[in-house]
C-alpha cells in the first residue's frame, strides 16, 4: 500500500512538473523543433532557393583549393570585403562548388566559384539571409552575445525531463499497443489529451536522442564522462603555434595532399589557411560515402613552412569515444545516419510544436470546463 501511494504521489509530482515546463517553455521548445526540422535540410533548400550559386559546370581539369583560394581573396578584395579568406568548403553532391567564407564587420560572407571554370559565381552576406537566420535562431536564439547557446542547451536539458517524463506519465498498466493508436474524439478535451499523447509518445524515443546530443554539442563536458567509461575521449584540440610568415611553402593543394596522404580513407571536405589566429593549415576530411550533410569526420594540421603534420586528428586515428563526441553535431541533425536518420529528426522537430499546441488546447479546455463546473455550483448554491 505504502509502495503504491509513494508511485501515485511521484505521478502527481511529475505530471505538475510536465504540465508547468511544458507551458513556460513549451512555445521555446516548439520554436527550437520548427527550426531544427529546417535545418536538417539547410543545404537542399539554400541550392534550391539559390540555384545560380551552386551551377557547376564539368571539366575534364577543375580547379583546385589553391586556385579557388586565389580567385576568392581577389573576389572579396573586388566586392569592398577586405578580409582573408577563413575558410574554403570543397565541392560535394548538395552544392557542387567551392564556397569560400570571410567575415566583415562581424558577418559571415560567402563567395561561390564554380570549380570547373574558375567563375565567381555569387558573392552574399550570408548572415542575412533567411535560412541562416532561422539557422542561427536554432543554434542561439539570435542571442549570440548574450549566452544564446547555453539558453538552448538548457532548452535541450528540460526537452530531456519532458520527454522522458511524457513517457512515463503515458504509459499504460496494460494494452501499451492499444494504446499507441488510440484516438478518443470526444468529448473535445480528450482528444486534444490524445492527439498530445500519440504526438509525444511517438517521438519520445527520437527527442531524447535530439535533446541529448543537442545537450553534447553545447556542454560536452557533460556527457564526456559517460562516454569515458565506454571508450577513452582524447584532448582533440586544435594545436598551437607559432604564426609562420608568407610567402608559404606549402600551398592549399600540397596541404590537402599531405592530410590524405596521412589519412586515404578519408575524402576532403574543407581547408583553413594560416593566419594569425590560427596559423596551420587546417584541412577538414569526412568519410567517403558518408551522407552530404555530415560534412566532417576530424581534421589535420600541417606546418605551412615546412609541410609537417602538427597534429593528426582524423577519425580513422581516433577512438570510438572520441569520434562519438566529435559526432555530436552530425548525431543531432541525423545525417550520419543518411537519409533515413535526418528523415526522423525532421519529423522529431515537427513533433514539439505539434505536442505544445494540443497541450496548451486541453490545458485550456480542462480550465474552461472548470470554471463553466464552478458557475454552475455558485449558481446552483445561490438559487
Amino acid at each position: 500500500m505504502a509502495s503504491r501511494r509513494s508511485v501515485t504521489k511521484a505521478r502527481s509530482v511529475w505530471i505538475w512538473a510536465h504540465r508547468w515546463l511544458g507551458l513556460a517553455l513549451g512555445g521555446f521548445l516548439a520554436l527550437l523543433g520548427l527550426t531544427g526540422a529546417v535545418n536538417v535540410v539547410y543545404r537542399e533548400l539554400d541550392a534550391t532557393f539559390h540555384p545560380a550559386l551552386s551551377a557547376a559546370t564539368r571539366s575534364p581539369h577543375p580547379i583546385g583549393a589553391q586556385r579557388a583560394l586565389e580567385i576568392a581573396q581577389a573576389a572579396s578584395t573586388q566586392a569592398g570585403l577586405a578580409g582573408p579568406i577563413r575558410f574554403l568548403r570543397a565541392p560535394d553532391a548538395i552544392q557542387p562548388v567551392w564556397t569560400a567564407m570571410l567575415r566583415r564587420h562581424g558577418d559571415l560572407w560567402t563567395i561561390s566559384i564554380d570549380p570547373g571554370s574558375g567563375t565567381v559565381l555569387g558573392v552574399r552576406d550570408l548572415d542575412r539571409t533567411v535560412l541562416m537566420i532561422l539557422y542561427r535562431l536554432h543554434a542561439d536564439l539570435l542571442l549570440r552575445r548574450y549566452w544564446g547557446e547555453q539558453a538552448v542547451g538548457v532548452l535541450g536539458l528540460v526537452l530531456l525531463v519532458l520527454a522522458g517524463s511524457g513517457l512515463w506519465i503515458w504509459w499504460p498498466r496494460s494494452g501499451i499497443w492499444r494504446a499507441l493508436v488510440r484516438l478518443r474524439t470526444r468529448p473535445r478535451q480528450i482528444l486534444y489529451l490524445d492527439l498530445h499523447a500519440l504526438a509525444g509518445v511517438w517521438s519520445a524515443l527520437l527527442l531524447l536522442f535530439v535533446a541529448s546530443t543537442g545537450v553534447g554539442v553545447v556542454f560536452p563536458g557533460l556527457i564526456r564522462p559517460v562516454v569515458g567509461l565506454a571508450s577513452p575521449v582524447q584532448d582533440r584540440d586544435p594545436p598551437m603555434a607559432r604564426a609562420p610568415r608568407p610567402p608559404f611553402a606549402i600551398d592549399a593543394d600540397r596541404a590537402v595532399a599531405i592530410a590524405l596522404g596521412v589519412a586515404p580513407a578519408e575524402t576532403l571536405s574543407y581547408i583553413a589557411p594560416p593566419g594569425p589566429r590560427a596559423p596551420l593549415w587546417q584541412v577538414g576530411l569526412r568519410w567517403p560515402g558518408a551522407s552530404n550533410a555530415y560534412l566532417t569526420a576530424g581534421a589535420i594540421w600541417i606546418d605551412p613552412s615546412t609541410g609537417a603534420v602538427v597534429a593528426d586528428r582524423a577519425a580513422q586515428h581516433a577512438s570510438a569515444g572520441t569520434r562519438f563526441m566529435e559526432m555530436q553535431l552530425w548525431l543531432h541533425d541525423g545525417s550520419v545516419f543518411g537519409w533515413k536518420g535526418r528523415t526522423a529528426v525532421f519529423l522529431a522537430g515537427l513533433s514539439l510544436p505539434a505536442t505544445f499546441v494540443t497541450g496548451v488546447l486541453a490545458w485550456v479546455r480542462k480550465r474552461r470546463n472548470r470554471m463553466m463546473l464552478e458557475r454552475r455550483r455558485a449558481a446552483a448554491m445561490a438559487g
